[in-house]
This record gives structure tokens, sequence and C-alpha cells, in this order.
């Protein structure tokens, strides 16, 4: 606690336990940023990719005469 927040040194327990869990909850939401954009990078031509219909089904083995 006192790493994060050296401050926080007059803080009783239950303040240092809402520090706490609002570092916690902060932590959270930035990983769930981080995947977001690294998801975004990673797939985002495949999104943006567009097949036709013939091709796709060439893909699975169907031929259209």
């Amino acid at each position: 606690m006192a790493a994060f927040y050296p401050a926080a040194r007059w803080a009783d327990e239950t303040a240092r336990m809402q520090l706490l869990m609002a570092y916690i909850r902060r932590t959270r939401a930035e990983a769930r940023i981080l995947a977001v954009e690294v998801a975004r990078t990673l797939f985002a031509s495949k999104q943006e990719e567009e097949i036709s219909s013939d091709a796709m089904l060439g893909l699975m083995g169907v031929t259209i005469q």
C-alpha cells in the first residue's frame, strides 16, 4: 500500500481497504482496455476482409456449375 500511495500513512484500515480496492478496479479496467486494443490489432485485418460467397463455398469444397 505504501508503495502505491506513500502519502496515505494517515489512513486507517477502512481507508486503506478502499484505496486498495480502487487500485484493483483501475488495474482491471486498464487490463480490459489493453486486451481490447490487442484484439483489435491482431484481428482487425480479418474482420475487415470480405470474401465472396463463391470463394467461401470453394474453400468448403462446394463447386457451383
